[in-house]
């Protein structure tokens, strides 16, 4: 099962101390302006990230809905998956 994991630069999330942590093969970090969050909705952007698997491809898609959708601020996305590391003996 993947977790995908949503920043979302809030005030009121800040203030009470919220922190998310990818720790798992499979995690995506989204960093994102609000240009994206004012347009997609939170389940629209995980079904992207479910779907579109590499992050640099991910991150053009939701873009690119953002802009069909007006584009009205500017749209920002970093995306991050975190991967299994081998262990060296």
């Amino acid at each position: 099962m993947i977790r995908i994991i949503l920043f979302l630069a809030l005030i009121a999330a800040a203030a009470a101390g919220a922190a998310w942590i990818a720790d798992q093969p499979g995690d995506v970090v989204l960093h994102c302006t609000d240009g994206l969050t004012e347009l997609l909705s939170g389940s629209e952007i995980a079904s992207v990230l479910s779907v579109v698997r590499e992050p640099p491809e991910a991150a053009a898609r939701l873009v690119a809905l953002a802009n069909e959708r007006g584009g009205v601020d500017n749209v920002t996305v970093v995306l991050t998956r975190y991967e299994a590391v081998a262990k060296h003996a």
